[in-house]
């Protein structure tokens, strides 16, 4: 259970540096969303991705990459009948 102790050069490597990044941070234009059981689904704008947090519809997955996972199931669509 207990892994050996990191030493500080190998946890200095592990962490990417901070240098690449240039000006402000950019904001991500989707978040990701899963159904209630893992699944993918079309992803979302940030503000509704926030609505839907706030409201507790969904909870917050990770924050990089942005993902959130749905606390109900959906609606399934009806296929075009023609």
């Amino acid at each position: 259970m207990n892994s050996p102790p990191v030493s500080i050069p190998e946890f200095s490597e592990a962490i990417p540096t901070m240098r690449h990044q240039r000006g402000p941070r950019r904001r991500p234009s989707a978040v990701a969303v899963l159904d209630d059981q893992g699944r993918f689904l079309a992803p979302c704008k940030p503000a509704r991705a926030r609505q839907l947090i706030t409201c507790g519809r969904a909870w917050l997955l990770s924050a990089e990459p942005p993902r959130i996972q749905l606390t109900y199931k959906p609606q399934q669509e009806a296929p075009d009948q023609p």
